[in-house]
């Protein structure tokens, strides 16, 4: 559904322009990975991606936008206000900037991607890839190894013959 629409729909029927308080709400995000590199300190905008997280969202926001940015990318065309956020790769690391700030030739972030791990003596610098961290737990599957069904037992008779 087109951000638009999700929005306006929380403003049915209201000329108001002040942000609504939503709950059960949620967006694509990411979770920083934790990490002792000392580039990384607290507070910096540099910041090492952990994985793509389902993150909450606390209000929504009309508003008229004098300008609709359009960022072009291998994939097609997104469209946003200038101060929609966006992820974007700087030098390895990972930021959040409006889409007003963007440069030229930021990266937008696109999962699954490989990036740099530890460096290992004599194999050399390993990587890593990168990707949605999923809740879901894979259903436990058993086989049944033998069944004492009269049908079953009369099959295996015959395959022994």
């Amino acid at each position: 559904m087109p951000i638009g629409e999700f929005v306006d729909s929380f403003y049915a029927g209201k000329k108001c322009t002040t942000p609504i308080t939503v709950e059960n709400v949620q967006c694509l995000g990411f979770d920083k990975e934790k990490t002792a590199f000392r580039g990384v300190k607290k507070g910096s905008k540099k910041q090492f991606f952990g994985n793509s997280a389902w993150k909450n969202v606390s209000y929504v926001y009309r508003h008229k936008a004098d300008h609709i940015y359009e960022i072009e990318y291998l994939g097609g065309v997104i469209k946003a206000t200038g101060d929609h956020s966006i992820f974007v790769r700087r030098k390895n690391f990972i930021e959040s900037v409006k889409v007003d700030e963007m440069k030229k030739d930021d990266i937008l972030v696109s999962l699954p991607f490989k990036v740099r791990s530890s460096f290992i003596q004599g194999i050399g610098t390993t990587h890593k890839v990168k990707a949605h961290k999923f809740d879901v737990k894979p259903a436990v599957k058993a086989l049944p190894v033998w069944d004492d069904s009269p049908e079953l037992k009369e099959k295996y008779e015959i395959a022994l013959r």
